[in-house]
């Protein structure tokens, strides 16, 4: 779900505007409007993802401006900084990657991304998981963070968590390779585990 489309708003709606969103939107699908059982059931299940929607925006937006607001000031150097780190990743410089992300704001999305997989690459995984978890915080409706929290999970051993993320990230984009190959991996393993105990 994307609180977005589904309260009709853009990514730059103000306070006002998405109340005045909510407001429009709830008198439309009030339960209690329906004339029929059928229709009450209908308005009942939006009205409840209206609801949720506002709830998952309105805390939100005055933070993601004022952190706009600090980005911009800062000019280009963020981008900037993202794109050394993009590359020093590809080049396999870990350390330098996490030196120059420490100095970065911790509410960027892919900030928290850059630096958790420069951890998990340095196995470094329970750092690597927090920063993967913030992402999430910061942006639900990607896939690659959930994904690469499967990866993690799959690396330290918790099967159970790795699947959840894994699904998790199929849910939001079902062509996400990561979360595929990971739990084709499980699979493979728990039948070759399963084939160990059977008799002959």
């Amino acid at each position: 779900m994307n609180p977005y489309e589904v309260l009709g708003v853009n990514y730059y709606v103000t306070e006002e505007q998405l109340r005045e969103a909510f407001i429009t939107l709830a008198k439309k699908f009030h339960p209690d409007t329906a004339n029929s059982e059928e229709e009450k059931r209908e308005k009942e299940k939006r009205f409840k993802e209206i609801t949720l929607a506002y709830n998952l925006l309105k805390g939100s937006l005055g933070k993601s401006f004022d952190r706009d607001e600090q980005e911009s000031k800062k000019g280009n150097d963020i981008g900037i900084i993202k794109k050394k780190a993009h590359v020093f990743i590809d080049n396999g410089d870990y350390n330098s990657a996490i030196d120059i992300l420490k100095s970065l704001d911790e509410y960027d999305y892919e900030v928290n991304m850059l630096m958790g997989l420069a951890l998990f690459k340095k196995k470094r995984y329970h750092e690597a998981v927090r920063h993967f978890k913030k992402a999430i915080e910061l942006n639900p409706w990607k896939s690659e963070a959930y994904s690469y929290l499967g990866e993690t999970y799959l690396s330290i051993k918790l099967r159970k968590s790795a699947i959840h993320y894994f699904k998790e990230a199929l849910k939001i984009d079902p062509n996400n390779s990561i979360a595929s190959k990971g739990l084709s991996k499980l699979n493979r393993d728990r039948f070759s585990i399963k084939s160990l105990f059977k008799k002959g």
